[in-house]
């Protein structure tokens, strides 16, 4: 089924405008530009429009459907996913119903039965959204997209990136960025890697707080056992002026007795020496007398 056969298209200026013109419905897969509508947001939709800057090409992804009656007269539906490709000739848009958007050789692009938008890249094989009635921005891994999950298959919550690529518009590192393998952007992963590495760091400070705070308290009888040592040092030190000061007393007075006794043993001296030579006979009587005192003087004192 070609797009033409279900779809219809109006293009004034640089804006383009897709109808359903039978019985049935369209969905909106994504664009390359600008669109009244996000991507699988809108559901089941009869209208929607793009913008496309004068000059450039783009596509518009969109599945559409088709009633046909058989020849008992019964009615069923018949659906078509298309790629459309919008392009500038003579300053004019054209916008090609009839034939399908054809990619770069090293960037194949097609919605398949699942109605996801799918991207080739080599060995790489990068999908939209999972199911036609799910919304991009809750992607959910699971049924048929576990199973490419596990054939290697990386999500991009936007396809309008994938409409992008296919035309050039952002390069390969931009969208690997914006996929992965299980669903998240970039800076989905980014973001959950930066939460977990704040939950450890939450963790790790918590057990630093602890070992701190056990630190610290040690630190502080360190300190107390240091005050008291150094008061107990301070009485010590007054305790040695006092005893010092009182050697040094002693030893003041001990020099002074040394001097008197010095003094006192030279007058003494004189006057035995006096006394030998019989200078004092006035003083004959006495010379036992004074011969008992020099005695006493030159004896030690027992007290």
């Amino acid at each position: 089924m070609r797009a033409n056969e279900c779809l219809s298209v109006k293009a004034v200026g640089t804006t383009a405008t897709f109808t359903h013109n039978s019985a049935g419905w369209m969905y909106f897969r994504g664009a390359s530009c600008i669109a009244s509508l996000p991507p699988n947001g809108g559901g089941r939709v009869n209208m929607v429009s793009v913008s496309i800057p004068h000059g450039q090409q783009a596509v518009v992804a969109l599945n559409a459907t088709k009633a046909v009656a058989d020849d008992r007269g019964r009615t069923h539906y018949e659906e078509g996913s298309f790629l459309i490709p919008i392009i500038w000739e003579d300053n004019k848009m054209v916008v090609d119903l009839d034939s399908p958007f054809i990619a770069a050789p090293d960037r194949l692009g097609q919605i398949d039965e699942q109605s996801r938008l799918v991207v080739t890249v080599g060995n790489q094989r990068f999908a939209s959204s999972l199911c036609v009635d799910e919304p991009a921005n809750s992607l959910k891994i699971n049924g048929d997209g576990a199973i490419l999950v596990e054939k290697g298959f990386r999500f991009v919550k936007d396809p309008n990136l994938l409409c992008k690529f296919l035309v050039g518009d952002i390069s390969l590192d931009m969208l690997e960025e914006a996929a992965s393998p299980d669903g998240r952007s970039a800076s989905e992963i980014e973001l959950d890697g930066l939460r977990e590495q704040h939950h450890k760091d939450v963790e790790t400070i918590g057990l630093q707080a602890l070992e701190i705070r056990s630190l610290e308290l040690d630190l502080q009888k360190v300190r107390e056992h240091l005050l008291a040592e150094k008061n107990g040092n301070k009485t010590l030190e007054n305790e040695k002026t006092d005893l010092e000061a009182e050697i040094r007393k002693f030893r003041a007075g001990f020099n002074e007795a040394r001097e008197m006794a010095t003094k006192l043993r030279a007058g003494l001296a004189e006057i035995k020496l006096a006394l030998m030579s019989g200078q004092f006979f006035g003083f004959f009587g006495k010379t036992a007398q004074i011969k008992t005192v020099l005695k006493n003087l030159d004896t030690p004192n027992q007290n």
